[in-house]
Order: structure tokens, then C-alpha cells, then sequence
């Protein structure tokens, strides 16, 4: 049970919201990705020569750096949690909106770059398994809660 379920067209409204969104993630995510590639070399080098002398004042600056970027990437997770819709797939973009279709939960089915909602699939199936959405199928709205 979702607190919110969307309409086609009120996920389509806030597609410019979660591109910007969805852009910041991904930024601050390869930029994690730098840091920890970095992390990984200077632990490789240091075991494979047997100890080394390390800057441990760049070390520390570079692991505050990491927490923070760790830190924007779950507020911004969060952001999206608090929009009503499910992160699915950071580096496509891949978002899940709730909706009902046929009195039965499902997720409208949205990747960055698309400009409107055209897929669904059932709560518990992947992106493989998502169907093309026909005009008039889904009808919820914000508080619409599914037949139990």
C-alpha cells in the first residue's frame, strides 16, 4: 500500500522535476564513484608495496568529501520518497509511480529521457515485463486507495 498513487497524466506533470533530480543523483553518483576508485587504489597500492607514507590531511579532506556526497545522494533519494515514487535504477533513470489499474496496485513504469508515461508493469515485476499503457486504463488519483 502506497500513501500516493498517480494518474498518467500527474507523473507526466512532474517528469521535469525528476529529470533534475535524477541529473544531481547521477552527477554526485560518479563523483562517489571517483572517490571510492581512489580509496581502492591508494588500499591496493599500500598492500601491495608492503606500506607506504600517505598525506593523511588529503586522506581525511577526501573522506569528509565522500560523506557528503553520500550523504546529498540519500536526501535526494529521499526527496524522490517524498514525492511518492520508487527510485528503481539510478544510473537509466528508471522510476516506478503507484497507480491502481483495474481496482489492482501497480507502477506506472517511467525512464529518464522518456517524455510521457507509456509503460506499467504489476508490484513485483521488472522493467522487462512492463506493457504499453492504453489511454483510459489507469484511473487513480492522489488518494485512491485499491479495492482490498
Amino acid at each position: 500500500m502506497y500513501d500516493r498513487y498517480f494518474t498518467p497524466l500527474e507523473a507526466e506533470q512532474l517528469i521535469p522535476t525528476l529529470e533534475k533530480i535524477l541529473e544531481g543523483i547521477q552527477s554526485t553518483q560518479r563523483a562517489l564513484d571517483a572517490s571510492d576508485g581512489e580509496f581502492t587504489f591508494l588500499a591496493k597500492k599500500i598492500t601491495t608495496s608492503g606500506g607506504m607514507r600517505v598525506n593523511l590531511d588529503h586522506w581525511r579532506s577526501q573522506r569528509v568529501q565522500r560523506e557528503a556526497l553520500a550523504t546529498k545522494i540519500a536526501q535526494d533519494v529521499g526527496t524522490l520518497k517524498g514525492i511518492g515514487v520508487v527510485l528503481k535504477d539510478v544510473g537509466t533513470g528508471l522510476v516506478d509511480f503507484p497507480a491502481i489499474l483495474e481496482n489492482e496496485e501497480i507502477f506506472l513504469c517511467w525512464k529518464s529521457g522518456e517524455t510521457q508515461i507509456q509503460y506499467w508493469h504489476r508490484i513485483g515485476d521488472d522493467y522487462a515485463s512492463r506493457k504499453r499503457l492504453t489511454a483510459d486504463a489507469v484511473s487513480s488519483s492522489k488518494d485512491r486507495k485499491p479495492v482490498q
